[in-house]
């Protein structure tokens, strides 16, 4: 199992993804 965690800013806010794999 993994676990990827990406931010970046878009429209002058701050937005956080999160992926998760087997």
């Amino acid at each position: 199992m993994g676990f990827t965690s990406c931010r970046f800013r878009f429209g002058g806010k701050d937005v956080v993804t999160v992926d998760f794999g087997v």
